[in-house]
Parts: structure tokens; C-alpha cells; sequence
């Protein structure tokens, strides 16, 4: 069979509801899970939110590079295969890697920060003020 075919297959598989008493072990959907995220501004504060359940604080690695901000980890698969002999997950576990471009607007200095809570990541970055049009005298 040809490797396309195999993994039509395998797509058309996973979409089908299972047989009564089947069991599937997803295995590739280990590497494919992507958080979600939310970002805004408001005031003079714009803030990134990004959803991990499940995620431990020291698995977070947060940087800014060339006006981006990357935000890694890893969601760890954590019961042991030995424990059970049936499973069905809907969970996605392994890495992750979001990269979100900051609007020129937005500074990343030593008053941003991130706080990690309840499995959100909120990143809290300062705003520049824009400057007010004006009129310019001429003497």
C-alpha cells in the first residue's frame, strides 16, 4: 500500500466513530497539539493568554526574538501504558511552539512579565504612547 494511501487511511479512521468495544491508540496525535491563544490591547497594557491545561510551569520556556514572541513546552504524557489495558485519549501531549509577531505599538522592556496560573500563561507587555498630532508654529 501505498504511504498516502496509508495515511488517508489512517485520517478516514481516526473520523469514524469506533465499532462498539474497539479500541484505537492514536499515536501520531501525540505530536500535533498547538494551545490556544488570546491577545489584546487595552489602556496602556497589551496582553497575550495562552490555554495549557495540563502544563507544568518549568515545562514553559517564554523569549522575544526579532519583534516575536515564542512561547515552547511540552504537555507530558504522564500514565504509564503499564497501568491499564484499554485507552482511548482525546488529549494531544508532546511539544508545542506558538510564535506571535508584537505590533510595533507594543515595547518588550524590563516591565514586561508572564504569570503562570490555573493553566493559563498570561504575558503583560507595555504599550507605547503615540503621539498626539499637533500643529507646529512657524516663526
Amino acid at each position: 500500500m501505498e504511504p498516502q494511501q496509508k495515511l488517508i487511511d489512517r485520517f478516514y479512521g481516526i473520523l469514524r466513530p469506533p465499532s462498539r468495544g474497539e479500541v484505537r491508540e492514536i499515536t501520531w496525535a501525540k505530536n500535533l497539539w498547538t494551545p490556544k491563544i488570546d491577545y489584546y490591547g487595552g489602556g496602556d497594557a497589551f496582553k497575550i493568554r495562552v490555554i495549557l491545561p495540563g502544563v507544568q510551569k518549568g515545562d514553559i520556556d517564554l523569549e522575544f526574538v526579532d519583534g516575536k514572541i515564542i512561547i515552547k513546552g511540552e504537555r507530558k504524557y504522564e500514565i504509564e501504558e503499564e497501568e491499564v489495558d484499554k485507552w482511548h485519549y482525546e488529549s494531544y501531549y508532546g511539544q508545542f511552539q506558538r510564535i506571535i509577531a508584537i505590533p510595533e505599538t507594543v515595547k518588550v522592556n524590563e516591565k514586561a512579565h508572564a504569570v503562570f496560573e490555573n493553566g493559563i500563561l498570561t504575558i503583560t507587555m507595555e504599550k507605547m504612547q503615540l503621539v498626539q498630532p499637533m500643529k507646529i508654529p512657524i516663526v
